[in-house]
């Protein structure tokens, strides 16, 4: 379930305007490479080469989405966002 919201901690340098972001994205089922990979490539099929590489997509380092990523949304920037990675080191 891929939840959308406008992230007021972020401007977009070129205008100044909020990203609107897709995330965070809830898998229902295992997050292996496979889950989100078809995920994915749904998003992929509705965008056109040039939409794909103005994508930044941020995460934590989970390998799976980020093989994910390469494999259905090549051209597309991936950030690491530490503060996934201070969430996931307080639990």
């Amino acid at each position: 379930t891929p939840l959308v919201y406008k992230d007021l901690s972020v401007l977009r340098r070129t205008t100044g305007d909020h990203l609107i972001v897709i995330g965070p994205t809830v898998i229902h089922t295992t997050s292996s490479t496979k889950v989100f990979s078809s995920f994915l490539h749904d998003v992929a099929d509705n965008l056109t080469q040039s939409q794909i590489e103005k994508l930044i997509i941020g995460t934590d380092e989970e390998m799976a989405i980020r093989t994910a990523i390469k494999r259905c949304l090549p051209g597309s920037t991936h950030v690491l966002r530490t503060r996934h990675l201070k969430q996931n080191a307080n639990r």
